[in-house]
């Protein structure tokens, strides 16, 4: 990762540009799943012409066989163009998917058949399958990826949704053909040389993907990731190591859809035919009545899931296939010629139920720069283990118990798994973006705390890079320390941390050895307040609110920060929390390389930082802010924090707002040799960045710190009302965080437009904390157009647990 702050724009979006990206998108998913199911779609010639030894039904078994080998490739193709799709762009990924997938399916029109050249035509064929496999595996994630990623504000849904009406026409393209080749020439035509026809068309739908794609820009999204540097170096290693339990979530979502497509929609025409004794043309033309209906329904759905969400179709789309797939079996088998036509339609119109919003939710699992590896690994295993399979696995289960309502079974045990996956699935805002949904990073580690800190170090080691880099540029332009000077002090703070608390210093060293840093640079990093603000740097703003729990609706203490800093710290900042080997937890924001900021622990202890300025503070060889709050984070009683706070010798000043599940609040204003108490008043306590206690020094930050004489009293003014009523509740403090009054320079901040480069502030993070829920609630920046995320201490080491949205954005921040 680079250390310069030299960044590309990424390109403009406009309708023009988004219409040729769904174009774009679209259409190669079209040929790819066109190209995927002529192959389907002509088993039973397929079946005749390769596998001549056979008789009808077991040629058909091979024949299908030979189909599911394709998608044994789909693993590595999934592992091969995530790669390449999160580390060089989506474009060029799917380019390529675009001309072997082209390829291989016109060679498949090439191929001699067994009459000609024995035993060597079916391994030709099962040789193309398997490029088919590879290629096809890069393509749906792709596309997903390109459409949600060109996707305006709230309309990923639709966007997203044409990625599987691409599927879905595909899939009744390759019927249309196919059904037409049938009809145009006579079946001893077709079985001579016809059959060859669908699969020559390839080419010409080939070259049209690819002049589409060829000249597309990059999506927003991804060019973005670009211009900031932080594209994943190794896409799979991050992905597994960090989002493991949403690929898993992702193969359980993807197991009924991809055993809906490829049972009803590719194994059901050869099931009414040859086990249902349908008339084969009224299988046909039922099977295109059904495609049809899928096809014309999932933008319908996909739009409607930007309205209500994504959550409420899935679950009734899982719901409709676990008791409703045996009836409709049963209905197209029989109810004669109306009940075939039926029971397509309604196959169709509650897979476009689950189509629509499906490629939006699983999209919005993952964060951008890992997505295209994570998505194509959790649904490329699916359906290589679920959706390939299936034809063969049902085309078995009818020869093993002779009854063709046995196939039922396959998409009823389907959809039972998924309705559980997405009844575990958190609810996003309607229409919320991908980055809203997943919008913190958090890095769980747990073990002794030299251990904790080696594997944060190892874990972030890029970012850490990135922060170290920001820092000794600031340290140098705006303190004016050499790297000799920063080398000596963190030298000094190393030792100081020992001294302190052993705990800190063990991860500190940790921290350094994983992250490949020197110890010296680290320390300095964490006592960057010290050697920033002990020489003259001045601008930061936070704003800080304690409730009692007596003045709360739910009787719970509430400790609730926005900190405002450069925004520029916003993407090395993330949610860190410990476990150690006594089971006891934190829970705080942090910078990388840096051990603490506003946080909770398990003993149900909070505290929320502001920084102050004074005349004493004048750096050495003390204690530096950032230790304080993590040793404050380090303690399980209040009596235990007091000491960690004011038990030593400080070389700067700073506020410390701490509360506890126990129902108190103090706030500690604290300078070199002295310190201030505020204790609540009408069950509140709000801070920012000046003095309120009458100490014995010269506030240097009062007259040059935005708003901060006003903004404890705009947030006691928001609050009290309730408070006095005893009514208060989470979304009130969040509505004050969200306050704009003299903006920008309000208690959400956001950026002037007047300030120089370097010199942005704006409410990088805002965070609300539970203590007595043990639950801390974040949003970045800005609060006021972002939905919270609530993670929970209980949760935060349980393999797969993620967040809950809440608290949405009301109409008048929107």
């Amino acid at each position: 990762m680079t250390s310069d702050n030299t960044t590309t724009t990424p390109p403009p979006t406009s309708a023009t540009s988004n219409l040729r990206a769904v174009v774009a998108g679209s259409f190669g998913n079209v040929m790819e799943n066109y190209d995927n199911l002529v192959y389907a779609y002509t088993a039973a010639t397929l079946g005749k012409l390769f596998f001549p030894e056979s008789d009808g039904l077991a040629g058909t078994l091979y024949t299908f066989a030979v189909f599911a080998v394709g998608f044994l490739m789909r693993p590595l193709g999934a592992i091969t163009f995530g790669h390449v799709g999160d580390k060089f762009g989506r474009r060029i990924a799917l380019v390529v998917s675009v001309l072997m997938m082209g390829a291989a399916t016109t060679l498949i029109g090439l191929l001699p058949t067994y009459e000609s050249i024995g035993v060597l035509a079916p391994l030709l064929l099962v040789v193309l399958r398997m490029v088919q496999g590879f290629s096809v595996a890069g393509e749906w994630a792709g596309s997903a990826a390109f459409l949600v990623e060109y996707a305006p504000e709230r309309r990923r849904g639709f966007f997203g949704s044409f990625n599987q009406v691409s599927t879905a026409a595909g899939f009744l393209l390759a019927s249309g053909v196919v059904a037409l080749n049938s009809t145009i020439f006579t079946e001893q035509q077709v079985i001579e040389w016809a059959w060859r026809v669908p699969f020559l068309l390839s080419a010409l739908t080939a070259v049209a993907a690819l002049w589409l794609r060829y000249g597309l820009a990059e999506t927003p999204a991804f060019a973005e990731e670009q211009a900031r540097g932080e594209t994943a170096k190794s896409p799979l290693r991050e992905g597994l190591r960090t989002q493991f339990g949403g690929i898993a979530r992702g193969f359980g979502f993807t197991m009924l859809w991809t055993v809906a497509y490829f049972f009803f929609l590719t194994y059901l025409p050869t099931w009414l035919t040859d086990v249902a004794g349908v008339d084969a043309g009224v299988a046909r033309v039922s099977n295109l009545v059904g495609l049809v209906t899928l096809t014309l329904c999932i933008a319908a759905f996909g739009a409607l899931s930007d309205r209500i969400g994504r959550k409420p179709l899935l679950i009734a789309a899982a719901a409709g296939f676990l008791v409703l797939s045996w009836p409709v079996m049963a209905l197209i088998q029989n109810g004669g010629v109306f009940g075939v036509y039926a029971g397509q339609i309604a196959i169709g119109v509650i897979l476009a139920m689950f189509s629509g919003p499906g490629p939006a939710a699983l999209s919005e699992l993952f964060p951008t720069k890992l997505r295209y590896s994570t998505m194509s690994i959790g649904y490329n295993f699916a359906v290589m283990a679920f959706g390939g399979t299936a034809p063969f696995v049902a085309t078995g289960l009818v020869q093993l118990t002779g009854s063709g309502m046995a196939t039922a079974l396959l998409p009823i045990v389907s959809a039972a798994v998924t309705l559980a996956v997405v009844a575990g699935m958190r609810r996003a805002p309607t229409g919320a973006s991908t980055e809203e949904i997943i919008m913190t990073k958090l890095i769980a580690v747990e073990g002794t705390y030299e251990e904790m800190g080696a594997e944060l170090g190892r874990r972030t080691s890029e970012l850490v890079e990135r922060s170290v880099q920001t820092y000794l540029r600031r340290f140098r332009d705006d303190a004016g320390l050499s790297a000799a000077d920063v080398s000596r002090w963190g030298a000094v703070y190393l030792d100081v941390a020992r001294r302190y608390d052993a705990r800190i210093a063990a991860m500190l060293e940790g921290l350094a050895a994983g992250a490949g840093q020197p110890i010296e640079h680290i320390t300095a990093l964490n006592a960057r307040t010290e050697m920033l603000y002990g020489t003259g740097y001045r601008d930061e703003g936070c704003t800080s609110v304690a409730v009692l729990p007596k003045h709360t609706r739910q009787g719970h203490t509430l400790l609730a920060q926005n900190w405002d800093w450069h925004p520029e710290q916003g993407p090395v900042t993330f949610l860190l929390a410990t476990r150690d080997t006594t089971g006891f937890t934190v829970l705080t924001l942090a910078e990388a390389g840096m051990l603490a900021k506003s946080g909770l622990n398990s003993a149900g202890l909070g505290v929320c930082a502001n920084l102050l300025v004074s005349d004493r503070d004048t750096g050495g060889a003390g204690v530096p802010y950032h230790y304080l709050l993590r040793g404050v984070l380090q303690s399980r009683t209040m009596s235990q924090a007091h000491r960690k706070a004011l038990d030593v010798v400080r070389i700067s000043s700073g506020n410390l707002l701490i509360a506890d599940a126990g129902g108190e609040a103090i706030d500690l204003e604290v300078a070199p040799d002295v310190f201030g108490t505020l204790l609540p008043q009408n069950g509140l306590i709000t801070h920012s960045n000046h003095f309120q206690a009458p100490l014995p020094l010269v506030d240097r930050k009062a007259a040059t710190s935005a708003l901060t004489l006003l903004r404890p009293a705009r947030a006691r003014h928001l609050l009290e009302d309730a408070a006095a009523a005893r009514t208060l509740e989470p979304e009130d403090v969040v509505a004050a965080l969200r306050d704009h009054y003299s903006y920008p320079d309000s208690i959400c901040r956001h950026v002037d437009p007047d300030a120089g480069k370097g010199e942005e502030i704006a409410s990088v993070y805002s965070v609300v904390m539970d203590l007595d829920a043990r639950e801390l609630s974040i949003a970045e920046h800005p609060p006021c157009e972002r939905p919270y995320e609530r993670w929970r201490l209980d949760d935060l080491f349980t393999p797969g647990a993620g967040p809950e949205i809440c608290f949405p954005i009301e109409e008048d921040h929107a």
